[in-house]
């Protein structure tokens, strides 16, 4: 048998019954162990964002902007 594509959304669909099940199943499971995996470090990320001090940009006063070239 030769090597499956597995971003290939047709090649999955045109797999017997008997097969297509536990890959899709597998595919559903493994997604939510990604999802599960992920969860800690977008926490991490929320809670660094909240606690970061706000910083004002620099202001460009008595700078002149230089117009682009046409």
């Amino acid at each position: 048998m030769g090597a499956l594509d597995v971003n290939n959304i047709q090649a999955i669909h045109a797999l017997p019954p008997a097969v297509k099940g536990p890959v899709t199943a597998a595919f559903a499971h493994a997604v939510g162990d990604l999802f599960l995996a992920g969860t800690p470090f977008i926490a991490i990320a929320l809670v660094f964002a909240l606690v970061l001090k706000e910083k004002k940009l620099a202001s460009m006063e008595g700078a002149e902007v230089a117009a682009p070239a046409h």
